[in-house]
């Protein structure tokens, strides 16, 4: 294999590396936003507004449904770097907290600041916590008679 064609292939792993983060990134918001509302509507009447148990408890559980979905892959397909990789499918979620929290700060919603940030924090916390734990989990291989 030449030069060349070990670049256009390792060009081609970066591609479907990025391209397979952001399905992943997707995924993990849909497990996330599927497994918050679900336990949430099944566990807790619907009042307005809602308890502070109810939505923290909602977020753990997506965090961590989201976590026990994607740290194996991440750490799979990025090895080393894998918590980066959770950092960077943890954005998009954490931005959008961020935003709400400086939208909110000049309006008098202690609920809604309270919960962007317990959010902003819970769901990268459980990616990388998850990333961290299936990391250090030791590999079977399967020996070949």
């Amino acid at each position: 294999m030449t030069q060349l064609q070990r670049q256009a292939a390792q060009h081609m792993r970066l591609l479907w590396k990025s391209m397979a983060l952001l399905l992943i990134l997707a995924l993990a918001f849909t497990v996330y936003a599927y497994a918050s509302l679900y336990f949430a509507g099944y566990l807790f009447p619907r009042v307005v507004p809602r308890p502070y148990i109810e939505m923290m408890s909602a977020a753990v559980v997506g965090s961590v449904a989201a976590a026990v979905v994607m740290s194996w892959l991440l750490v799979r397909l990025y090895a080393g770097r894998a918590w980066l990789a959770a950092l960077l499918v943890a954005a998009p979620l954490v931005v959008v907290r961020i935003s709400d929290l400086m939208h909110y700060s000049s309006k008098n919603e202690p609920r809604i600041m309270v919960m962007s940030l317990f959010e902003a924090l819970v769901y990268p916390a459980f990616l990388l916590g998850g990333v961290w734990l299936v990391a250090r989990l030791p590999r079977r291989r399967s020996s070949a008679a």
